[in-house]
């Protein structure tokens, strides 16, 4: 079973949220940061290194250990 972790950046009203490439599938959708768990992942693990390989992108770092982030779990959405 494929397992799927997103983060919900947010700084007061506003959301951070992502465009996919043209190059991507569903070029142009809008997403969250996030991505597909690797085999062995923990989910919380899966969410650290998405957050850091999206993040360091975006924020131009060429070394994702540079982004830091604290978690909060007090909601979990169960589908």
């Amino acid at each position: 079973m494929t397992q799927v972790v997103a983060a919900l950046i947010r700084q007061g009203k506003k959301f951070m949220i992502f465009q996919r490439p043209e190059t991507k599938t569903r070029a142009f959708q809008w997403e969250f940061v996030g991505g597909k768990a690797e085999e062995g992942e923990t989910l919380e693990e899966a969410l650290i290194r998405e957050c850091r390989e999206e993040l360091a992108s975006f924020f131009g770092s060429t070394n994702p250990e540079n982004v830091i982030f604290t978690m909060n779990t007090t909601m979990a959405l169960n589908t």
